[in-house]
């Protein structure tokens, strides 16, 4: 691996000019879980830099949504993206943790569906 971080300057930037204007939510995330950076979509939710991806995930009881479906570290750890797919609210959401090349301890993380479950959400 190289000498570069995820907090670097120029893969925040070049996570912005790929992921900016993607149609659904987009972070880039470390080990830790603390977001270094997000898309548009992904800040108007609240997804801003410097809070724990997690945090966004609760039940209604307020329990954690990603325990034990996180694959955020076996992502890392072998150095594969990793796709996830549930059923939330009759839509189907595929989860995707995508390691950045030559970083060992970060990685890019979007849902496809999340945006159709968001709109479904306001018109309820």
């Amino acid at each position: 691996m190289t000498d570069l971080n995820c907090n670097n300057q120029a893969i925040v930037q070049a996570f912005l000019a790929t992921w900016e204007l993607f149609p659904e939510p987009v972070c880039l995330i470390n080990r830790k879980r603390d977001i270094l950076a997000s898309n548009a979509l992904a800040r108007q939710t609240g997804r801003v830099t410097g809070t724990k991806c997690f945090s966004f995930n609760k039940d209604a009881n307020g329990k954690n949504t990603c325990t034990g479906t996180c694959m955020a570290n076996e992502a890392l750890d072998q150095r594969e993206a990793r796709i996830r797919k549930d059923q939330i609210n009759g839509l189907e959401i595929a989860s995707y943790w995508v390691p950045v090349p030559e970083l060992e301890d970060c990685f890019v993380h979007f849902a496809i569906g999340v945006k159709a479950l968001m709109e479904a959400a306001a018109q309820a």
